[in-house]
């Protein structure tokens, strides 16, 4: 059985207003849940995923706890290699998975779980030393996104560069944090590519991104994902959003 860690975004409150939900797909049982943030609010957000094989699964919303999913039943097997990573759209593997519109920055990706007070300490780091304070916690990937032209997102640890495919923009002066810029992605199109890692001697990971949304999404939509060998093999954290109701 695939287990999933899965945070995304809809109006799961009925009040026509976006909110984070997460929950542990393909486990038993679920935990799922959803934040009291409106994040559909013309303001950037933080969220930060953890995966830990003795703390269990955390989502963080804004530097705060937002949900302790436990520890999965299966636990997530990333004994494997990742062969794809995306942020935004994808149609691979006869898999077609949307994107929503939005401004992206700063995503990385680790190979520990953070701490709670690691998390927090990144989000009231955005108004001076942010890129300094996620450098000190040893992420394996981090793209700060401040590219102005061409297809190449850089990754600040000095490791394989990501892609930019089919952007809106980049450069955008509008960001989260004390420097840099973001980048635009295009509902249903726009994505960027990370070169694929090898977690077979992992058991834990965090997954971490800034975002803003440009509306309601219009359909079942996806942010941020890892793909192992087999479709999405036997292990997968997703970060997206889903059709508001």
């Amino acid at each position: 059985m695939s287990t999933f860690v899965q945070v995304m975004v809809g109006d799961y409150a009925g009040d026509s207003t976006a909110r984070v939900f997460a929950v542990v797909q393909g486990t038993s049982p679920a935990y799922p849940s959803y934040s009291t943030v409106n994040v559909n609010d013309s303001a950037w957000h933080h969220v930060a995923v953890t995966l830990d094989n003795v703390a269990g699964a955390f989502v963080y919303l804004d530097g705060v706890e937002m949900l302790d999913m436990g520890v999965p039943d299966p636990f997530p097997d990333i004994n494997q290699t990742i062969t794809n990573q995306y942020f935004g759209a994808r149609n691979t593997n006869a898999l077609e998975i949307v994107s929503p519109a939005c401004l992206a920055d700063e995503l990385a990706i680790y190979d520990r779980a953070l701490t709670s007070g690691e998390v927090a300490d990144h989000y009231a780091a955005r108004a001076s030393g942010y890129a300094a304070a996620v450098i000190a916690d040893a992420p394996l990937m981090y793209f700060r996104l401040n590219e102005s032209s061409g297809t190449v997102a850089v990754d600040s640890m000095g490791n394989s560069s990501g892609t930019y495919v089919n952007m809106a923009g980049l450069g955008n002066g509008s960001v989260p944090i004390d420097t840099g810029t973001s980048v635009a992605l295009t509902e249903n199109a726009s994505y960027i590519r990370f070169p694929a890692v090898d977690f077979r001697s992992l058991v834990n990971l965090t997954m971490e991104f800034w975002f803003k949304l440009s509306g309601l999404p219009s359909g079942s939509q996806g942010m941020m994902w890892l793909e192992g060998p087999n479709f999405e093999g036997e292990w997968g954290e997703q970060v997206g959003v889903v059709p508001t109701s």
